[in-house]
């Protein structure tokens, strides 16, 4: 906001004359405030806010940022989790031979594990398609919103 400047009154030079029973001058001054153009437009007149504000556009980037973490982790998790399996695999293996029966269960490898982070790429993904969406849906009715606001008042704008 912006304060218009105005005349001050004369205040004496003296500091006798002035009574501790009178108003200090700030408070007998009163400044008048003018409000600003975004505050009398509205915020249809500011144009459209930066994308950083929508918590869409949020949503968004880090859905993305962990499908790439998980790209560049799903090897290192491949050949961990094959291990961790292949320890389980040994142990009921190691039962079934004392059992008398012949072992049935295959061991895992790096790329064919029991558990993987398919649910979890998929999971993402949706998470970072819907957001997407919905930061596209309501960023473009924001835009248009604001187009047509500013379009029709410099139509009626003499």
């Amino acid at each position: 906001m912006q304060r218009m400047s105005g005349s001050t009154p004369d205040l004496p030079s003296d500091s006798k004359a002035a009574s501790s029973d009178a108003p200090p001058p700030s408070a007998a001054a009163k400044p008048v405030v003018i409000p600003s153009d975004e505050e009398l437009l509205g915020p249809a007149r500011r144009g459209p806010t930066p994308l950083s504000e929508s918590p869409w556009f949020w949503a968004y980037l880090f859905a993305t940022a962990g499908l790439i973490a998980l790209a560049l982790a799903a090897p290192k998790f491949g050949v961990r989790q094959a291990a961790i399996e292949r320890e389980y695999q040994g142990r009921t293996r190691a039962a079934e031979n004392l059992n008398g029966r012949d072992p049935s269960l295959e061991m895992s490898t790096p790329d064919q594990t029991i558990i993987t982070l398919q649910p979890l790429f998929f999971y993402t993904a949706a998470i970072s398609a819907v957001a997407w969406g919905v930061f596209w849906y309501t960023r473009r009715r924001a835009l248009s919103a604001a187009s047509s606001s500013l379009s029709n008042s410099q139509e009626t704008a003499p």
